[in-house]
């Protein structure tokens, strides 16, 4: 965890660093007030322990102006006034906690630790991943019972990873939260530190805890049941209970969780996939009954190889199409199907327990395909050439005149408005830019809000920032939420408008053309969805057989396949492709609810140049496929 100690009494300071070093802490500190700020505004911190009494801004100053701007980031203050006054000012003035001078040093390990831990989503002092646990209290490591030998940043990258277990870190990020200013690594050295964590980890048998994602950074290896149990039949168990019990939660809703996307009034997928739900419901229960009949041949006794191979198929477009609806436990249900009866013989029977545990699973997956969504249809994201609304947040007296001259000459739609304003408009309308004035103060209080709001819109909204300060902090934090330009003011009206033209002309859609090939209609549709509105050209292709005439007439930039489909698979299409010199370079990108190494291994001799998992996660998709775009240049 990175701590800010703000504390202009050398002799504590060294000692409180000495101390939380020794405790795995990574620790910056600073004697003045002001500079604690600039490195708050620059860097992230965990928790911050602060002194009253500072030069330049004190204790209570900078926890309330912490909080004003909306910054929960935990703070201890550190006092030698240790009078219920001056108690209830820091208190109220933001702080967490109020440790008095002199103190026992367990005494705010043990207040840290408590703060973290509510910050935290897990509230114990044991961090653990399967058979692998971190001791807080003791900073000690276990795999299995036995310890673990690892450096201080060997400790603390652990440490984060499994403090956010469904977060990936990219290498600048790894370095604003594991190292300090002065001793920052290079991007080699990160991955130096992430191979020596792999290596100990893996001597210790936990092998393959941290995953690469290509072109987007580390994260912890997404959980899966091993795949030796799924392919036992003896190993299936039920997950759901039976529809309608009066002492049981609704099905999917025990095993899934809030990822489930069942609530008590009904199911709750993400809105801009509502349309399509209720468009592919049904495709979904046809498909379904296919499992059906399979599952009552296999009772039988009778299952043959046809109906056997055709339900696999559509266990295994389901895992895939329920998980991008956020269905994640009937997605796994599908998987297990799969498993079991793609490694039951032909003719063979199941046990009758093993059956029913069959069924109960296919009347969870039936009882949600029925279920209508909570949403109302989300409004379409698609973008026109001729839409070009700039929003104006701040002061426009001193350029406003040449902005509307400008306006009528590029017919540019202009509002201005303020911060709170402009959140309430960017959720009704769309803007292709947004002019923020920083230097105007109830703008500033609130700037950073409208930012953080934008940073969300996908694709981005370019944002052209004018501000008084000349402070590397301001700009970081304006750089990390997007911002496309920063203007010093005063500025000429012209420097603005050359800005703000600069800033449409970046946003305008990307050109490339992307040829997606999956024999699952609701994949397909999804990826349209999420692709067009960043500029791309789809074509959908869902059959395998239609492949390579569409191939040859499209011209595409990138292609996406399915691993598993019909008669051709996505490996037999791969090949084809690098065995003819004209598309050998061309960048093919793999996605699939697969997890077998030994399958992505395949996948990627074939010639594949990235993988992805299904269910979709949008902006990891359109990262991939943005970084497969440019090392490659278009095709003629």
């Amino acid at each position: 965890m990175k701590i800010l100690l703000v504390e202009d009494d050398e002799v504590l300071t060294e000692l409180l660093t000495q101390t939380l070093t020794e405790k795995m802490y990574l620790v910056e500190t600073t004697a003045d007030g002001q500079i604690g700020w600039e490195l708050l505004e620059a860097f992230q911190y965990d928790l911050i322990l602060l002194d009253v009494m500072l030069p330049q801004i004190d204790g209570i100053r900078f926890c309330q102006k912490l909080r004003d701007r909306k910054d929960f980031t935990p703070v201890i203050l550190i006092t030698s006034q240790d009078s219920a006054m001056h108690k209830v000012a820091g208190l109220d003035a933001g702080a967490d906690d109020y440790l008095v001078k002199p103190f026992n040093v367990d005494e705010l390990l043990a207040r840290m630790r408590a703060l973290l831990r509510r910050e935290s989503s897990d509230r114990s002092s044991i961090l653990a991943w399967e058979g692998l646990q971190l001791n807080l209290s003791s900073c000690i490591v276990t795999y299995n019972g036995q310890p673990l030998n690892l450096t201080g940043k060997e400790y603390r990258l652990l440490e984060l990873f499994l403090r956010n277990q469904q977060r990936i870190f990219s290498q600048s990020a790894l370095i604003n939260h594991l190292w300090a200013l002065e001793e920052a690594p290079t991007e080699n050295g990160v991955r130096a530190h992430v191979k020596a964590l792999r290596r100990k980890l893996k001597q210790a048998g936990c092998e393959e805890l941290i995953e690469t994602i290509y072109g987007l950074g580390y994260r912890l290896k997404v959980s899966q049941p091993p795949e030796a149990d799924c392919l036992k039949p003896e190993s299936f168990k039920p997950e759901f209970p039976q529809p309608g019990s009066r002492d049981e939660p609704l099905p999917a809703q025990r095993s899934g969780g809030s990822g489930q996307g069942i609530t008590q009034s009904g199911l709750s997928i993400p809105p801009e996939l509502v349309e399509a739900w209720e468009r592919y419901r049904g495709e979904y229960r046809d498909r379904l009954r296919v499992i059906q009949q399979a599952i009552t041949a296999l009772a039988e006794g009778n299952l043959n190889a046809s109906l056997r191979q055709q339900a696999c198929r559509e266990a295994h477009t389901l895992a895939g199409s329920l998980g991008s609806f956020e269905l994640h436990g009937l997605s796994q249900a599908c998987r297990q199907i799969e498993a079991v009866l793609a490694n039951i013989p032909d003719s063979s029977g199941l046990p009758s327990s093993e059956t029913a545990a069959l069924f109960e699973q296919i009347t969870a997956i039936e009882f949600t395909l029925n279920i209508q969504s909570t949403f109302p249809p989300f409004p379409s994201r698609s973008l026109t050439a001729q839409q070009q609304r700039i929003l104006v947040v701040g002061n426009t007296a001193s350029f406003g005149p040449q902005l509307c001259d400008n306006a009528i000459a590029q017919t540019w739609q202009i509002s201005i408005l303020s911060p709170a304003d402009a959140i309430a408009a960017i959720s009704q309308a769309r803007p292709n830019v947004v002019l923020l004035d920083l230097s105007v103060v109830e703008v500033a209080a609130s700037g950073f809000e409208l930012m953080e709001a934008l940073a969300k819109i996908q694709p981005p909204v370019p944002v052209v920032v004018l501000t008084e300060q000349d402070n590397f902090g301001e700009r970081l934090r304006i750089a990390r939420l997007g911002g496309h330009t920063v203007l010093q003011t005063p500025v000429t009206p012209q420097r603005i408008l050359s800005a703000i033209a600069q800033a449409l002309q970046n946003s305008a859609p990307l050109e490339g053309k992307v040829l997606v090939v999956d024999d699952d209609s609701i994949i397909l549709d999804q990826l349209s969805t999420i692709l067009q509105p960043w500029g791309f050209q789809v074509e959908l292709v869902n059959h395998p057989s239609r492949f390579w005439p569409v191939l040859e007439q499209t011209k595409p930039d990138l292609v996406i396949l399915d691993l598993v489909m019909p008669e051709l698979s996505g490996l037999d299409l791969c090949q084809v492709v690098r065995n003819d010199p004209r598309w050998e370079d061309l960048p093919v990108l793999f996605l699939s609810v697969n997890i077998d190494a030994d399958l992505i291994y395949q996948v990627f001799r074939a010639g594949a140049n990235d993988y992805v998992r299904k269910p979709i996660i949008e902006p990891e998709l359109v990262a991939r496929i943005i970084n497969q775009l440019k090392r490659n240049k278009p095709r003629s």
